[in-house]
């Protein structure tokens, strides 16, 4: 059968529209596509553990510095849970590390105002070697003695704390700190007072009755 010109026409354009439409129509498919399979990486942060205060607290003190703790009579035992750094010209400033070590505590033998601190690891052993600080106004437990009186110098007690520790029979007070052999005290007059020699012999504290 003989078509017109006319029909010819309109079967192309038609023929052509379907096409641009497929075309379109897979584009739009790939494009969506490639939105939906990209993945974008994700950075995951895991901080690291918390490290142990009871280190942080050994390892950040220095030789030479001051802490707030005191003896308590027994050894390596002290009077604070964790060694406190405070300045050195604290009231509070009862020992100063003289050294710090790992390892071995025998480095720093016990004497009566001189004492280890020893943290025993992991990740390490740390020992801290402690001297006492005298002040005035501090108080120490103290007993008679054949020669006078025998005071506890590692020891900080409270000045009308009762009872006095376990061996001791009343508390006394510093009154002064002195360089050199034991002498004269300055108080007051017809006030009864005792020397005790410290600082490894180069020194001397007063002390009467609290």
């Amino acid at each position: 059968m003989f078509q017109s010109p006319g029909c010819w026409s309109v079967l192309m354009i038609a023929v052509v529209a379907v096409w641009f439409w497929n075309v379109q129509d897979d584009e739009s498919s790939s494009r969506g596509g490639s939105s939906t399979t990209t993945n974008t990486p994700t950075l995951n942060y895991t901080p690291g553990p918390t490290p142990d205060r009871t280190v942080q607290a050994f390892t950040s003190v220095r030789s030479g510095d001051c802490l707030n703790a005191s003896g308590t009579g027994s050894v390596g035992r002290w009077s604070t849970e964790l060694p406190e750094r405070v300045a050195c010209d604290a009231d509070n400033a009862f020992v100063r590390v003289t050294f710090t070590s790992d390892g071995y505590q025998g480095y720093c033998a016990p004497t009566e105002e001189q004492g280890p601190w020893a943290y025993h690891g992991p990740p390490r052993e740390i020992v801290l070697c402690l001297e006492r600080q005298f002040r005035s106004g501090q108080c120490l437990p103290a007993r008679d003695s054949s020669t006078g009186i025998q005071a506890s110098l590692m020891i900080v007690w409270k000045c009308r704390a009762n009872p006095v520790p376990q061996g001791y029979d009343y508390v006394v007070r510093i009154t002064g700190v002195y360089q050199g052999t034991p002498g004269n005290c300055l108080v007051p007059a017809g006030t009864r007072y005792w020397t005790l020699s410290v600082s490894r012999g180069t020194g001397y504290i007063c002390v009467v009755r609290a």
